[in-house]
C-alpha cells in the first residue's frame, strides 16, 4: 500500500509539473532565455529614466529583469512569471541577487496591468506577440511607452518601430513605440 502512496503521489507531481512547464508555452512562450550578451543592449535600447517602470512578461529565471534592476537602481523593475517551477528557481535565486527595485510576481502576462508601464520587454512567440499582446499593448498601454520585442517582430504595428540588429550574428530586438 505505502508504494501505491509513493507511486501515485509521484504521478500527480509528475503531472502538475509537466502542466506547469507547458502552460506559458501555451500562454505567451516556453522559457528559452535571452543570450546574455545581449542584456547590456536590451538595457540600452530600454533607455530608462529615473522613477520609469520596466516589466518583463515572462520573465523565466529572471536573468534580464535583474539586470535591468541593478543597471537602473531608480526605475522599477517588476517580472511576470506564470510557470510555478521556474517562478520558484527565480525566487530562490531571488533570495541571494534582487535588488530592491525588483519585484518577481507569479502571474499571467495577459493579466497583467500594463497602464502604468514604461517599457515592456518580451521574448513572447510569434502566435503571442501578434495576437493578444499587441492587442494588450494598444489597448493598455499609455502613450510614449515602449515594447521591446526580442527575437520575433509585431505586425502591422501602427506606432513608431525600429529594428535594432548590429550585425548578422545577433538576434533581432523589435522596439515599438506606443
Amino acid at each position: 500500500m505505502p508504494l501505491i502512496i509513493f507511486l501515485l503521489s509521484f504521478l500527480v507531481i509528475f503531472v502538475v509539473l509537466m502542466f506547469s512547464f507547458g502552460l506559458p508555452g501555451l500562454s505567451i512562450a516556453p522559457w528559452v532565455p535571452c543570450r546574455k550578451k545581449d542584456l547590456e543592449r536590451i538595457n540600452r535600447l530600454a533607455d530608462l529614466k529615473p522613477g520609469q517602470v520596466f516589466c518583463e512578461l515572462g520573465c523565466g529565471d529572471g536573468r534580464v529583469s535583474r539586470y535591468i534592476a541593478k543597471k537602473n537602481p531608480e526605475s522599477k523593475v517588476i517580472g511576470i512569471e506564470l510557470s510555478i517551477p521556474v517562478f520558484i528557481f527565480t525566487k530562490i535565486i531571488s533570495i541571494f541577487n534582487n535588488p530592491s527595485n525588483l519585484k518577481i510576481k507569479f502571474g499571467d502576462a495577459f493579466k497583467e496591468d500594463l497602464s502604468k508601464v514604461d517599457v515592456v520587454y518580451t521574448f513572447a512567440l510569434v502566435k503571442s506577440i501578434n495576437g493578444k499582446l499587441k492587442n494588450k499593448f494598444e489597448k493598455e498601454m499609455k502613450k510614449g511607452a515602449k515594447v521591446l520585442s526580442y527575437v520575433f517582430s509585431i505586425k502591422d504595428w501602427k506606432g513608431k518601430q525600429i529594428v535594432n540588429k548590429p550585425d548578422k550574428k545577433s538576434l533581432s530586438i523589435y522596439i515599438y513605440e506606443v
